[in-house]
This record gives C-alpha cells, structure tokens and sequence, in this order.
C-alpha cells in the first residue's frame, strides 16, 4: 500500500476512533451525521426533486417513517403513491411509467437515509480501505446483502467517507431492479453527496448528484442527473398517512 494510502488509513482512524472493520466504518458515519439519526426520531417530511438529463423525473413531497419503512409521496396535483412496508401503492400520481413507482418509493428515502441504513440486519460492509474517488484517495467499502433483503438482494454498494470527519461523501451502486446482476454491473453508477443541512441535529443530504461510475476511473464523465431534497422536517403524522389511497392500484415487485 502506498505512504499516502497509510497516512489515509491512520487520518480516517484518528477522526472516527476506530475503522478496524466494516461495523467500525458503518458506525463511523452514523456517529458523523448524528447517533441514532432518523430511527430515533419520528417520520421525516421533506419537497423531493430527480432529474435525468436536464428533464424532471419526479417531483413530490414525501414523508418517511424510518422505523417501519413506509413512505409517502404526492405530487403537484394532489396524486398520492404509498409504499406501506410490505406493498406500493399508485393512486393518481404523475409518473411515468407507473411500474417504476415502487422504484422511487423505495429508492430515494433510502438515498436520504443512508448514513444510517449502513448498519441495518443485512447490510454486509466489507473492511474499508482506500479508494480513488474525484482525484482523492478515500477510505471506502463495499457493500452487499444478505439473501431476501428488500427488493433486490443482489444490489451492491461502494461507500465513500469523508477524509476529515467519517461523514458520507459518495455512493457507487447497481441497480437490479428489473434486470439481471449481469445487465446492473454493466453500468454501475454513483451518487455524491454534495450538500448538508443539519435539522434537529442530525446532518441530512440535501443535494446529490448522479454519475457513472467504475472501479478503476471512479466518477465519470459529465454528472447524469441531480436529487434534490428540500424543507426538511420531523413531526408526527398520523397512521392513515401511509394507507394505500382511494381507488389505488398494486405497484409489484420486480420478478
């Protein structure tokens, strides 16, 4: 290994006390965005913004219960989707194309939720060591899961923290959802995490950016798309928030 990847190791070692495996690192970058975060606090509402190329993916505002996983979304009109811990639900939500739902109900809370979802049952974070991440050597590790572990259990994740205080820079990933692991490794992408703001104490990601990705070049080439999350806020809700809505359709899981 080389003296600048030592120097990496022993830096990240110092700020966090102790990396010495993948638990070490998980628990590091909880510690960094505040102990405990959204498990401890009642559901998280906030205005959520994706976009693809230039183009406006989804736009809702959302509300997510970390402890029991269920999410809510509705969007400019008043249209509601809910994934309810077990199901998604589509009612007259704007999306398209609507089996892709699930997807998003799914995927940006987590996103948002990640400094924590890291240390869940399940979640395998491989021992880190350094990485070449935008130009910078980072102190990273890969994540996997176990069998039947959400939707898709053959998702896999690089973690990427800060040099300075262990909080979450980067994630690299694939997506499964609706493909085979062979056709997800084929374009693997990533989502840095650009931007904080801290509520309640807690440090929560406000702005990502979406890019390729590879093993050996890290980011590349021109940003793909941009998450946007906005108005942040705890408080109560009441249960019937996460109630599929009137006349809504099942969103399955993806075969």
């Amino acid at each position: 290994m080389r003296l600048v990847s030592l120097a990496l190791l022993v830096l990240l070692a110092s700020c966090s006390g102790r990396l010495h495996s993948g638990a070490d690192f998980a628990d590091a970058i909880a510690a960094a965005h505040g102990s405990g975060g959204l498990y401890d606090m009642p559901p998280l509402q906030f205005h959520l913004t994706v976009e693809f190329g230039g183009e406006r993916a989804l736009t809702a505002d959302g509300t997510y219960d970390a402890r029991t996983g269920r999410v809510r979304f509705v969007d400019e009109a008043g249209g509601v989707a809910v994934f309810d811990g077990q199901e998604a639900w589509l009612g007259a939500f704007a999306i398209d194309p609507p089996t892709q739902m699930r997807f998003h109900l799914l995927t940006w809370p987590y996103f948002l939720a990640a400094p924590w979802k890291l240390g869940d049952p399940g979640a395998r974070l491989a021992t880190p060591g350094a990485r070449q991440l935008a130009g910078a050597e980072r102190l990273a590790a890969r994540m996997t899961f176990g069998e039947g572990i959400g939707d898709t259990p053959d998702d896999w994740y690089v973690v990427y923290a800060d040099s300075d205080d262990s909080h979450l820079i980067a994630l690299a990933y694939v997506v499964t959802y609706g493909k085979s692991l062979e056709e997800a490794q084929a374009a693997p992408h990533a989502a840095t995490y650009d931007a904080f703001e801290i509520v309640n104490g807690l440090r929560l990601p406000t702005h990502l950016t979406l890019w390729n990705w590879s093993a050996e070049a890290g980011l590349v080439g021109e940003p793909l798309g941009t998450v946007q999350f906005s108005d942040l806020r705890f408080g109560p809700v009441p249960d019937s928030t996460f109630a599929p809505p009137a006349g809504a359709h099942r969103v399955p899981a993806p075969r």
